[in-house]
């Protein structure tokens, strides 16, 4: 299985560029040609897949074991010649600090001959000890050649061929001067999506023009044969079919909307999936399906036509709130919103959840988190950061009042080390992370990306219901958790049930509130754990809080009331004594759990019903 690895000393060094190059003038030469992305990457692999004519596959330490990334590269190879891997940001960078995740330790793992992409940029004799160095400092890597970019000009590229024979072995396989016409425009998350634009194909055309004319393809073809084979698969490690009813799931795919993973979605047809693709951009209405995938993509850049496509809008709505199961992925889960906002414009969305989405100018976090399939945790709900909060903090946004907003956090500290990993990459876009989880019936809506593996099938029914499908990883998390947010406003009248009178030595549930936590637990299948609380107070003197159901830690302070255990970290319980948690009608059909804490400073005693 003939293979090479693309990486470079640093980041923005133009490894996209030269493998995007690289796969479409193999592909011209005839030559079947597989692309490999490193790491938590969407926007990249369909710039190669569209330059290969082959989907792009991700090799993720992160999200995969070892087995399950020689295994996946194995099956990757099936049929085709070459394979070519891209690497992330330098050879050597890591947050490790033996580098166990770096592109060193997956070129070793594959056994890949690497070629490295150098920016040259006003550089001469010094590549030569930079070479030296990167040789040295791990020498069972095979570093077999150097392209070099931002060359000067020829005299330039003369210098450089000079040093690198007298200096080292390693050949320069090509030199790519400064060209403006073949550089891909880029925004916050890095290249623009080859689905957004039109111009995707004729920029690859440039771009291999390029290639064709400055590198050494057939001496990288000689490179790329002579790498030693990687491990063999274990042979336990294919699952076998599964008998099951046919089940299909209709994909959003546009402009707006592209960030799968192709492995993924092998997986799901592999267990019986049927995939129709449909487009929330041009379509009118949904294809015939049991169920919806709306990944992420970009959909504040086509916020005009999503809103304007009225007929798909009320159709998706329709169909979760006719019982249909949606799994939604971060920009699928904003198109799941009432409305999209980013600077001055807004754009009306589907409505299935009662929450607006805005994007802030500058990234408010992304980032990995651990999410142990087994525990129970659920996403919970609240803006503020907490000791125990893996994720980013989110600022408030406008009246407080105005819509509930969405954020997802899980109440607890993520558990790490089981390799049940859920991929946050793009936990949001800039500023536009969700502030609040909800859980409709069987609907399941998540902004965190995820991947299937050994032990996480793709695909799963619930026993509760045979005509829907669940992708399986939700099925691991409780979606249920409000955000209740304080308000100035009139008293609410409380439910039936309420018991406010005098003051509460410490957390109290309202009957009526417990009745519809027992509910949203059956629902949930977590009838067995603990309500977790959260409680952070900001600036202004009003507390946010987080709820979700979680298993119990020996560090937690545990309560009763209404039959339901209460738990909450040491720290929370300040805030949290003498509070109440109730579940009121704030107007016909619109529910929601309320805290009554007199240590908010927005606090009101409730009317008594």
């Amino acid at each position: 299985m003939a293979h090479f690895y693309i990486s470079a000393a640093h980041k923005s060094s133009g490894k996209t560029t030269v493998s995007i190059g690289l796969c479409r003038e193999l592909k011209r030469r005839g030559v079947s040609v597989r692309p490999f992305k490193k790491g938590p990457d969407y926007i990249d692999p369909l710039w190669l897949g569209q330059a290969a004519g082959r989907a792009c596959l991700n090799l993720d330490f992160h999200t995969m074991d070892p087995e399950e990334i020689v295994s996946g590269f194995a099956r990757g190879l099936t049929g085709v010649e070459v394979g070519l891997i891209e690497g992330n940001v330098g050879l050597f960078d890591a947050v490790d600090l033996h580098g166990s995740n770096s592109n060193a330790a997956l070129a070793r793992l594959l056994r890949a001959p690497v070629i490295l992409v150098l920016d040259v940029q006003g550089m001469g004799r010094g590549i030569a000890p930079l070479l030296l160095g990167y040789s040295a400092f791990d020498p069972e890597l095979n570093i077999a050649g150097v392209i070099a970019n931002q060359v000067g000009g020829s005299r330039h590229e003369t210098n450089l061929r000079r040093v690198l024979e007298h200096y080292t072995d390693l050949p320069l396989l090509g030199a790519l001067q400064r060209m403006a016409e073949i550089r891909i425009s880029e925004r916050h998350l890095g290249l623009i999506p080859s689905n957004e634009t039109e111009e995707a194909e004729s920029q690859i055309e440039r771009i291999r023009d390029l290639i064709a004319g400055r590198i050494d393809v057939p001496r990288i073809l000689e490179i790329a044969r002579s790498a030693s084979l990687p491990p063999s698969v274990p042979t336990g490690d294919r699952p076998a079919p599964i008998a099951r009813e046919p089940v299909r799931i209709a994909i959003a795919r546009d402009a707006a909307f592209g960030f799968y993973y192709p492995d993924d979605l092998a997986a799901l047809a592999r267990a019986g999936a049927e995939l129709v693709d449909f487009s929330p951009v041009r379509d009118a209405e949904l294809p015939d399906a049991d169920g919806l995938f709306i990944g992420g993509g970009f959909p504040e850049f086509r916020l005009r036509e999503l809103s304007e496509n009225r007929f798909l809008r009320e159709a998706v709505r329709d169909f979760v709130e006719s019982g249909g199961t949606v799994y939604a992925e971060c920009g699928g889960l904003m198109y799941l919103c009432r409305e999209l906002h980013w600077g001055e414009r807004r754009g009306t969305m589907c409505g299935v959840l009662n929450a607006d989405v805005a994007m802030y100018e500058r990234p408010q976090g992304r980032g990995i988190r651990a999410v142990a399939r087994d525990s129970g945790l659920s996403l919970a709900a609240g803006s503020g950061n907490t000791a125990r909060d893996q994720g980013p903090r989110i600022p408030p946004l406008g009246d407080p009042e105005s819509r509930p907003r969405l954020d997802l956090r899980l109440p607890g500290p993520a558990r790490q080390g089981n390799r049940r990993q859920a991929r946050c990459n793009r936990l949001q876009k800039p500023g536009g992370r969700l502030q609040s989880l909800a859980r409709r019936g069987g609907k399941r809506l998540d902004g965190t990306f995820r991947r299937a593996g050994p032990g996480r099938p793709a695909l799963k029914r619930p026993p509760y219901r045979l005509n829907r499908i669940v992708i399986e990883t939700l099925c691991a998390l409780c979606a249920f958790a409000v955000q209740c947010s304080k308000s100035p406003n009139p008293p609410l009248k409380t439910g039936r049930g309420s018991t406010l009178r005098g003051r509460i030595s410490m957390f109290k549930l309202t009957t009526t509130a417990a009745e519809q936590l027992l509910s949203a637990a059956r629902q949930g299948g977590t009838e067995g754990l603990s309500l977790r609380l959260a409680a952070h107070q900001k600036s202004d003197g009003s507390i946010d809080y987080q709820m979700g159901f979680d298993d119990a830690t020996e560090e937690d302070i545990r309560i009763s009331s209404e039959g339901i255990v209460i738990v909450m970290a040491p720290e929370y319980v300040p805030l949290l004594t003498e509070a109440t948690m109730d579940f009121v009608e704030i107007e016909p059909g619109r529910f929601h759990f309320i805290f009554l804490n007199p240590k908010d400073a927005n606090y009101s005693p409730p009317a008594e019903s």
